[in-house]
């Protein structure tokens, strides 16, 4: 065999034990799973390539690395809440001062009537009442009143059908006179106008009482009394009396 053939073969050996050596060595350098760490990797050696997405967590990054969005649109109005209970009632408070004593009540003054006001009263009557055939003093009109300060009116018509005479009458509360006309007011049964009679006066009363009209004749003659009427205006005061 020729040198050149037996120096091929040599070579050929040499190159099949290499090959053979170097693939036992590549498969003896494998790494073992989880055995590389931090100290293992260069600085920047993992890049975004090397990432899979949506791996990481807002933990993985150190704070202030990811900046908070922009704020979103407002939201719609929630539903309103129930009613609260109502609150307890709290405790009265204090009694105020007095105010100042008013003004005092002026004579002069028109309204000047006290704190009662003004109330009125009346007994009017329109049918006719005889004469009592005689010169007695007969009640010819009533009126019941409260207790109080009044300013009292009293009317009559006295209507002669027999003989001239004169009529007298007074206003009165028991054995008080408010006012009267004595027998001067003659009455001529000849004439077409009556003989009108017209009292006034003030009244106090401590308790509630009776208002009379009477009337007398100076002659028994035939005649009426109409019509008749007493009115009362019940005062808070009753100036200079």
């Amino acid at each position: 065999m020729p040198f050149g053939s037996g120096r091929y073969a040599n070579v050929t050996s040499t190159l099949a034990l290499v090959v053979a050596l170097g693939g036992t060595s590549y498969g003896a350098a494998k790494l073992a799973p989880n055995s590389v760490g931090t100290a293992q990797l260069k600085n920047n050696a993992v890049t975004t390539a090397k990432v899979k997405d949506g791996t990481l967590l807002a933990t993985d990054f150190k704070a202030g690395v990811i900046k908070p969005g922009k704020d979103g649109a407002q939201g719609p109005a929630g539903p309103a809440g129930a009613a609260g209970p109502a609150g307890a009632t709290g405790p009265a408070g204090a009694k105020g001062d007095a105010g100042p004593k008013g003004d005092p009540c002026v004579s002069s003054d028109p309204l000047c009537r006290g704190p009662n006001g003004a109330a009125g009263f009346s007994a009017v009557t329109t049918a006719p009442v005889a004469f009592p055939g005689s010169t007695a003093s007969i009640t010819v009109q009533s009126l019941n009143l409260q207790a109080g300060k009044y300013v009292v009116d009293g009317r009559v018509s006295a209507h002669d059908t027999g003989l001239d005479t004169s009529v007298a009458c007074s206003l009165t509360a028991g054995a008080t006179t408010i006012d009267n006309m004595g027998g001067a007011l003659g009455i001529d049964a000849t004439a077409t106008i009556d003989a009108a009679i017209s009292l006034h006066g003030v009244l106090t009363l401590g308790a509630p009482g009776t208002v009379d009209l009477k009337c007398n004749l100076a002659d028994a003659v035939a005649g009426t009394y109409t019509p008749r009427s007493i009115t009362a205006i019940q005062v808070g005061t009753l100036n200079g009396v």
